[in-house]
């Protein structure tokens, strides 16, 4: 069968590439099943960690150092798989955060969510890559993870939807229907992205569990470019207060009074949290 692209691989590639996925055409079901073993000449699968690879059939499963087998035996569905080029296919967005999102921690698959929904990308180690610009420097946080605008969305939260209705039952599915209760689309940045999860995560994350649609980005928007010193990855007591106050006028007053929650419990547990954005 042919090459496909999968799993943590083809998360990484869709992060860090430029490709817009709507520029590629969907895959037929005959080009799928077509014989292929052979590494694609792919300049994404330069690095030196093994690539995660999609397979129908259990032959044709092989692991070692270069290459991690994924067996699937569901339906397929053309939409979801991708061709690169005439050696190798993708899975799509959607598609490639479901296949990872069991094994994945619930904040960092929430957190990938809102970005592939949003308007910019993970550019670590990527070089040309075309992106729109939009703010005067790029994000960088702790870990030296660069991130930049670009002018559209890998994914949509109605995607995402539409992802688990054809593959209900399949692992992951019903992750995904859970993180969509905190994600929404459009996020211009990582600095959004995270404020979006403090506000809406449920309490027990440490969040303010907030409607998302209650959440009004252009006010946060409005919020972050005000702060142009403000470091993407530390929100600290006085930019979390302020940021509390914006966010009390943007939404309904009933939620107002869970944005001043003073109990000791729940502030470790947002701390923890802030711990685990500060990571990102």
């Amino acid at each position: 069968m042919s090459y496909i692209i999968s799993h943590a691989s083809a998360i990484d590639f869709w992060r860090m590439s430029a490709f817009n996925p709507k520029k590629f055409k969907a895959a037929t079901k005959e080009d799928l099943l077509k014989s292929s073993l052979s590494k694609p000449k792919c300049a994404f699968l330069t690095n030196n960690q093994p690539i995660d690879k999609l397979v129908f059939n259990q032959n044709e499963r092989r692991n070692n150092k270069s290459v991690t087998s994924h067996l699937y035996t569901g339906k397929i569905f053309e939409a979801s798989f991708l061709k690169l080029n005439e050696e190798a296919y993708i899975c799509s967005p959607a598609f490639a955060l479901m296949q990872i999102a069991l094994k994945t921690d619930f904040i960092y698959l929430v957190l990938l969510c809102l970005e592939f929904c949003g308007y910019f990308c993970y550019c670590k180690n990527v070089e040309n890559t075309k992106v729109e610009n939009r703010n005067k420097s790029n994000s960088k946080n702790r870990c030296g993870l660069q991130f930049k605008n670009r002018s559209f969305a890998l994914c949509t939260t109605e995607k995402l939807k539409e992802i688990t209705r054809l593959y209900k039952g399949y692992n992951g599915a019903n992750c995904i229907q859970k993180v969509l209760k905190y994600c929404c689309n459009g996020a211009t940045s990582i600095e959004m992205t995270k404020i979006i999860m403090l506000m809406c995560l449920p309490r027990r994350y440490g969040g303010y569990e907030l409607n998302i649609e209650s959440i009004d980005l252009k006010e946060l928007e409005s919020f972050l470019n005000a702060y142009d010193n403000l470091t993407p990855y530390i929100l600290d007591t006085t930019n979390k207060l302020e940021l509390i106050e914006v966010l009390a006028r943007s939404t309904a007053k009933s939620c107002s009074k869970r944005l001043r929650i003073t109990n000791s419990d729940f502030l470790n547990k947002q701390k923890i949290l802030l711990n685990k954005l500060n990571e990102y």
